[in-house]
């Protein structure tokens, strides 16, 4: 679903301005930034051309009017000064260029520009904990799933991230799925799932990423979605923490698609709801019998559901499939441990009916 970026700013106030590690002093549209700094392209084209522009309007008047000189022998000195005072103000220039490559994030005033190892996202400003994470992981949250998703989805493949957030992994979904995939991300809290819409504009992504907004359960329905000090944390079951309530549609994942879908992976982070998603997704489960799932495991989370650990891994095992653990640190995986599952704070686990080998780039940690 396409959707244009509401605000067109021109960066050149912000060149000439100078930027911050976190906030530039000059306001800056999310679709020039892209076009200047496409998150995919080898650094060197992008300062390449960058340069080229710079250097253009300042040297080419300059050098020709030095050509003339010379070939008249007039003297060239008052030139040659010309050429030393544009190669400072180009140095100048290129000094500003630096830090807009090593930009991390840009403020937009309700909206926080951040770039991920996949593109830019855009974050709601008041979530200051998403904000400084992106800013302490170089916006790789979850860089062992991400490694684990890329390793999992081939080109056009389908995937589904339910709980997509800002999208730090179904962007990552995205490019891997390219040119002819898609990705179906299902977010359920208004302001989130609008700020992913203008990220899958941003990054050209609109065409394969199709953003859903509402929340995935067993039945269709309404609930009470609360809201947390952080975004991520938003959730449909009662939350401590909670600012706020918004009221939300609920969805069984097998209604959302057709009969015959074979999606090659779902993600699923629904903050303690993940047993209702799974019981809306039976037919799937047993339509797609090559499908991956990567599912947060959070004790908290499963106390708050009033559901007991080994009820919960019974469940998700019971259609067959074999639970390992995602290593963030590695993007390895490996065998679910056997005990201190209660002592985990969060962690994701891959989800396989198949042996490992099945997919040639996924790592299993000796």
């Amino acid at each position: 679903m396409a959707m244009k970026v509401a605000n067109s700013i021109d960066l050149g106030p912000a060149l000439r301005g100078g930027i911050t590690h976190f906030a530039v002093n000059q306001n800056v549209s999310a679709s020039n930034v892209s076009k200047i700094l496409p998150p995919d392209a080898p650094l060197i084209r992008r300062v390449g051309r960058r340069c080229l522009r710079l250097l253009r309007p300042f040297a080419l008047p300059i050098l020709t009017r030095l050509q003339r000189r010379i070939s008249l022998g007039i003297d060239t000195s008052q030139v040659l000064q010309q050429v030393l005072s544009t190669q400072r103000a180009m140095n100048a220039q290129l000094g500003r260029l630096e830090k807009l490559l090593q930009t991390r994030a840009i403020s937009l005033g309700d909206e926080v520009l951040a770039r991920s190892p996949f593109g830019w996202l855009l974050l709601p400003s008041e979530d200051l904990r998403l904000v400084a994470a992106m800013l302490e992981t170089g916006g790789a949250l979850e860089p062992g799933t991400a490694t684990v998703v890329q390793a999992l989805l081939e080109p056009n493949d389908l995937a589904i991230d339910v709980g997509a957030h800002v999208g730090t992994l179904a962007i990552a979904m995205a490019r891997s799925v390219a040119p002819h995939g898609r990705v179906l991300a299902v977010e359920p809290t208004p302001r989130t799932a609008k700020l992913l819409r203008r990220t899958c504009s941003l990054t050209s992504l609109e065409q394969i990423i199709q953003v859903e907004e509402f929340a995935i359960g067993a039945k269709d329905g309404r609930a009470k979605l609360a809201i947390g000090a952080t975004s991520g944390h938003n959730s449909l079951l009662p939350l401590a923490e909670a600012t706020g309530s918004v009221e939300v549609r609920i969805q069984p994942l097998d209604a959302l698609l057709p009969a015959g879908s074979r999606p090659a992976l779902v993600k699923i982070d629904a903050e303690g709801f993940e047993l209702e998603v799974w019981r809306g997704m039976e037919r799937l489960l047993r339509e797609a019998p090559d499908l991956a799932v990567i599912i947060e495991f959070g004790p908290s989370h499963l106390l708050r559901a009033g559901v007991t650990i080994e009820a919960w891994l019974e469940a998700l095992t019971a259609p067959g499939f074999t639970p390992w653990e995602i290593d963030e640190a590695s993007g390895t995986i490996r065998a679910l441990r056997s005990s201190g599952l209660q002592d985990v704070f969060s962690m994701n686990l891959l989800l396989l009916r198949n042996l490992p080998s099945h997919w040639p780039r996924l790592r299993v940690a000796p």
